[in-house]
């Protein structure tokens, strides 16, 4: 077996264990998600709630979801992300399955679910977030993006029971997020709004004023600016830059020969498998 031989090898490995480093994804069937249960941290109730559960068979396609009833805490359920989305990582996209209440027979103003990114804790209102909410107004069924009182309306009429998907893009920049909403089978309306640059944290899923809102396939994809095993300089890591990895694999590394050329990434002095699962996070990426 010669160098580039085994060290492709050792990538099939590598990549194997870190194949899903780059992003989040929650479709709420996974073990550590039991219907009839709370959902297991990083998820948590600022006000320590307990009116929702995943539940079997509400999802999307009749699968499990998360389920919030009207008499959840104000500040609806909070998942915290292991590792904040931060600048540095480029633009980044989540998406969210959302699947709003019905509403009360009469009502002039009420929210009906929806989804806010942020950072902060609402519960002690040092929370910085933007967000879309279903809303009736004034007998109205619309949906909202940030803005004063109300929010700015995004021209789609909503239906309660029907399945929506919520798409926040965090420009490369940080400095807009442009927030879409599409009911499935339909087309999206959106809007873009002001963001401050400043690290997203938290998600926070609205609980609506009657009823139960559902929700399901939480999605964030990061689109690395500058992929940490990109050897080459093509903008992607691929087999090019597992070549150049191959060239030095078990050399000694130092300054003076710039790290094996970048391929010790950890700078350990070595080019080695730890090398490899760091190139594994931005495997295809770019």
């Amino acid at each position: 077996m010669n160098r580039l031989t085994a060290v492709l090898v050792a990538c099939v490995f590598a990549f194997g264990i870190a194949a899903q480093a780059d992003f989040v994804n929650i479709d709420f069937d996974e073990q550590e998600y039991v219907a009839g249960q709370l959902p297991p941290q990083p998820w948590l109730q600022e006000y320590n709630g307990t009116h929702h559960s995943i539940e079997a068979e509400v999802g999307y396609e009749g699968t499990q979801g998360l389920v919030i009833t009207s008499e959840e805490n104000w500040a609806g359920v909070t998942y915290v992300f292991p590792t904040p989305l931060t600048s540095d990582m480029g633009a980044v996209k989540i998406s969210v399955l959302v699947n709003p209440a019905i509403p009360e027979s009469v009502v002039n103003f009420g929210s009906y679910g929806g989804i806010q990114l942020g950072r902060g804790e609402q519960r002690y209102g040092t929370a910085t977030y933007l967000g879309l909410i279903f809303r009736i107004v004034n007998g109205i069924k619309g949906v909202y993006g940030p803005g004063s009182w109300y929010g700015t309306d995004l021209g789609l009429t909503w239906s309660p029971r029907h399945w929506y998907e919520l798409t926040f893009e965090v420009s490369q920049d940080w400095q807009n997020i442009t927030i879409s909403v599409r009911p499935i089978g339909g087309q999206a309306v959106s809007g873009t709004f002001a963001w401050d640059g400043g690290e997203i944290s938290r998600l926070w899923a609205i609980r609506p004023n009657n009823d139960s809102a559902i929700y399901d396939n939480i999605i964030v994809t990061v689109e690395s600016q500058n992929p940490t095993g990109d050897l080459t300089g093509d903008g992607s890591v691929n087999l090019a830059d597992a070549a150049v990895v191959a060239q030095w694999w078990i050399a000694a590394c130092d300054a003076a020969n710039n790290w094996c050329e970048g391929a010790d990434l950890n700078q350990d002095g070595t080019v080695a498998i730890e090398d490899l699962l760091i190139m594994a996070q931005d495997w295809l990426l770019g």
